[in-house]
């Protein structure tokens, strides 16, 4: 066992008491104690759980997790990271903890992007990578370009990233660089047309989600389907998961991954339902000299898949 570092002595590990009873009471909840905990105040004035692993003093990982999705999703990941990497990542603003903050809350991907260099602040050192995630590669993409955060290499992993067609393309402007998933046809155009229609609106969505959700007692994934499915548990997270999203929907993404000249590595699951191979594919043409590869596991690869785990552990500097 290491020994503690100074900025190590007054951090506790989280509790998730906001999370679902079930979740709490499944073998996911253990997962916890790979984490630090660190409440850090945006610069709004909003709270924030910082979490961190591994020694401080060691070259840095940010993990910028999908919105609204806990952090415990990437606890394996980040066990394996921090035996050589302080990792540090946080949970999303306004979701998955509902009660933090008011409805007038800022969710923009703006305010998430700052949100990362705020947590990024209360852990300084050289950040060796960025590790982004389903919505969370838009937050990492803006926060990247805009020059929030700093980092040697970026990851991008099943990236729900849609583009605009590019000018000399011959494709349709679907925002996928050409294939979709059901879900990317249907559910991305839905949540901006929950976030505008509100609450109750969003209970019309919620029905149809629970009805296409139920995992079987046996299914392994089972757990980490309930755990994603935290947000969906009222009218009103769902309204306020909604506005996640829809606010990545609003950015022109193209001319932002273009101005991100660091190597970039795109991991696209091969049995990822949800982002179509092309969506992966687009998103490394984007950025300038991205490398494209596919790993074994679907869309929660993340958290089981050893072929994810191995190929960000391979991407990283030799000196990190």
């Amino acid at each position: 066992m290491r020994d503690a570092t100074a900025g190590d002595l007054n951090m506790s590990h989280p509790d998730f008491n906001y999370l679902d009873a079930g979740v709490r009471a499944s073998p996911l909840y253990a997962d916890r104690l790979v984490f630090r905990q660190r409440d850090v105040i945006a610069g709004d004035g909003v709270p924030l759980v910082a979490l961190e692993a591994g020694d401080r003093r060691r070259p840095g990982i940010l993990i910028v997790n999908a919105l609204g999705v806990s952090a415990l999703f990437l606890a394996p990941l980040v066990r394996i990271l921090s035996a050589r990497h302080h990792v540090v990542t946080w949970e999303s603003r306004g979701l998955p903890d509902d009660r933090a903050v008011g409805d007038d809350v800022d969710l923009s991907v703006a305010r998430h992007a700052q949100d990362a260099a705020d947590v990024l602040a209360a852990s300084p050192g050289r950040l060796a990578a960025v590790v982004s995630f389903c919505s969370g590669v838009n937050v990492a993409a803006a926060a990247l370009a805009g020059g929030l955060v700093d980092a040697a290499r970026w990851i991008v992993i099943s990236p729900s990233m849609v583009l605009e067609k590019a000018e000399d393309s011959g494709a349709e402007t679907d925002g996928s660089g050409g294939g979709e998933t059901q879900y990317q046809r249907t559910m991305l155009p839905l949540w901006r047309t929950v976030s505008r229609q509100g609450p109750r609106y969003a209970a019309l969505v919620r029905t149809l989600l629970q009805q296409g959700r139920r995992p079987a007692a046996d299914d392994p994934d089972a757990p980490l389907q309930a755990l994603n499915a935290l947000p969906f548990q009222s009218d009103h997270a769902t309204h306020r998961y909604a506005r996640l999203p829809a606010a990545c929907l609003d950015i022109s993404w193209r001319p932002v991954l273009a101005r991100l000249h660091l190597p970039t590595l795109v991991l696209h699951a091969l049995a990822d339902d949800l982002i179509h191979p092309d969506s992966a594919a687009a998103v490394a043409a984007a950025v300038p000299g991205a490398l494209l590869q596919i790993v074994e596991g679907g869309h929660y690869a993340i958290h089981g898949s050893a072929s994810l785990h191995r190929a960000v552990r391979s991407f990283l500097p030799d000196d990190a």
